[in-house]
């Protein structure tokens, strides 16, 4: 479990640093420092040229149909790697994402985690609080036969 708050306490810190430099200097995180943290599969495709992406709408939306932001899917990108880079969960779930992510059975742990990565994000603009939300379940079954999961697979 302490790994899990680990992984969880530096992914915030990262996001919380990407957020000032967003609002500060009206950029995202310098593409080498993205392709560092995501990982190379996820790699924007202007990561590799050395301008800065700017902020704005991301030009999708999540499973509440709310426009999504960059930072939104960066944050989320950020806290999926993270978390799955632990070796403590099971299954993550993410207000951005429609379905639930289900961690191989070789690198599986015995934790549910359910977050909103960037809650607030449309907020950054007016300069109002903003956070990430976030559940630690554990799992009381580590079979997941099928996409449709029942309530009692989690305490």
């Amino acid at each position: 479990m302490t790994l899990l708050l680990t992984a969880i306490q530096t992914t915030c810190k990262f996001i919380s640093t990407n957020v000032r430099r967003a609002g500060l200097l009206n950029l995202c995180v310098p593409p080498l420092l993205v392709l560092h943290i995501v990982g190379a599969r996820n790699r924007p495709a202007d990561s590799r040229s050395s301008r800065a992406r700017r902020i704005g709408q991301a030009g999708s939306s999540n499973v509440q149909g709310e426009d999504q932001k960059k930072l939104d899917i960066l944050s989320n990108d950020i806290m999926i790697n993270s978390l799955r880079a632990s070796g403590k969960c099971a299954v993550l779930v993410s207000e951005e994402n429609e379905e639930p992510i289900f961690i191989d059975t070789a690198h599986r742990g015995r934790y549910c985690v359910v977050f909103d990565p960037l809650d607030g994000s449309s907020n950054i603009d007016a300069g109002v609080n903003i956070g990430t939300i976030f559940g630690v379940y554990k799992c009381v079954r580590l079979s997941f036969p099928s996409f449709r999961r029942s309530a009692g697979d989690v305490r």
